[in-house]
């Protein structure tokens, strides 16, 4: 077999996704994964494991130091010429550790660089991608490697560790944990993490080896409400005014009161600490509306739009005995739209706005 050559006759420098430049250094990980210094591309390219290369494609799934498996850029994102977190010269020798993280010797840039492997992280109601986390919000990280085992809380306060593994922001701030997982953790953000782009890593609890890790943007808001799917789309987790489940089945009558749940509110009239349970309700900062103009142009304001109306706002704030959910108390519309689907969004500090999601109203 022959990785960044067609064929075993061709010697051609290449990228890309199938080439190499001058690869310098090979090393595997404990899966199999073959790591390859692609110096004169300057990056790190990662193959499959070779019972998946003898069977299927020989390309390279993931490149280190450049923004995609195309890119061969010097630090391609560089502002000003100087080196970057992310970025690569003329990369050479190569270690995978034991936790399966990557050391790079960073040639060009005189430098030895730690690469954590890669998570994403959502707000845990929404599921969003695109938008930035929540001070305070529930939020979920998925990745691989991350545990070797299953932990989860059921209820009281959260603990920082949980199967012998901590999750930290800017190596500074743990978070309280609901659960851990080799593939996810559950966990709310630090309610003090900065705002703007920070850093987030899962480590082992009693050596601080890093496991994986990677940027995030934190903002003060960042709404999102929790649905029966569990995906952040369709029908809302909802109580109707008689307390039964919100669905199809039970829709809620126009003037009547629905409670809404969801994370990612901001701050609270009386903070709690991060991952204690709210001894009680406790309004948000963010001041209830139902008039449009006032919730974006007025801050902090928070408001509901229903359908093509907007609701009477009764509670803003943390659901008693919850950790770090939202709760959303409003009265539907008399002259609200009816149907099994209609349409709900909550906008909280202005252009922050939910997850779209639906009530049934009839």
């Amino acid at each position: 077999m022959v990785l960044g050559q067609s064929r075993f006759d061709s010697g051609s420098a290449g990228g890309g996704t199938a080439g190499l430049l001058s690869p310098i250094d090979v090393t595997q990980d404990s899966g199999g994964n073959i790591f390859v210094s692609d110096s004169g591309n300057n990056r790190v390219v990662i193959y499959h494991a070779l019972l998946s290369l003898l069977t299927g494609s020989r390309d390279p799934y993931l490149a280190i130091g450049q923004q995609n498996l195309q890119g061969s850029a010097p630090n391609w994102d560089t502002p000003d010429g100087l080196a970057t977190p992310e970025g690569l010269v003329a990369p050479l020798g190569i270690l995978v550790d034991r936790q399966g993280t990557l050391y790079v010797g960073d040639a060009g840039n005189n430098r030895v660089v730690h690469f954590l492997k890669p998570v994403s992280v959502v707000n845990a109601a929404t599921l969003q991608a695109s938008v930035p986390l929540g001070q305070g919000a529930r939020c979920t990280l998925n990745g691989t490697g991350l545990a070797t085992t299953a932990q989860t809380v059921q209820n009281g306060t959260l603990p920082t560790a949980l199967a012998s593994r901590e999750l930290v922001v800017n190596d500074q701030f743990k978070a309280p944990l609901m659960s851990f997982s080799p593939t996810q953790v559950n966990f709310v953000l630090p309610a003090e993490a900065p705002i703007g782009s920070q850093r987030i890593a899962a480590r082992v609890a009693d050596t601080g080896e890093l496991l994986a890790g990677g940027s995030i943007i934190i903002a003060a808001y960042s709404p999102g409400l929790f649905t029966v799917n569990q995906k952040g789309t369709g029908q809302a987790r909802a109580l109707n005014q008689d307390n039964s489940v919100n669905g199809p089945g039970h829709p809620a009558a126009p003037g009547s009161i629905v409670r809404l749940f969801g994370t990612g509110q901001g701050p609270v009239v009386t903070p709690v600490k991060d991952g204690q349970p709210a001894a009680g309700q406790d309004d948000t900062v963010a001041i209830p509306t139902s008039d449009p103009m006032t919730c974006f142009k007025k801050q902090p304001s928070v408001c509901v739009a229903v359908g093509s109306s907007w609701a009477e706002i009764q509670y803003s704030g943390l659901a008693s005995g919850m950790v770090s959910e939202w709760q959303l108390t409003i009265k539907i519309p008399s002259d609200s739209l009816t149907g099994a689907a209609i349409p709900l969004v909550a906008v909280i500090g202005g252009p922050n706005i939910s997850n779209l999601v639906t009530l049934a109203i009839q």
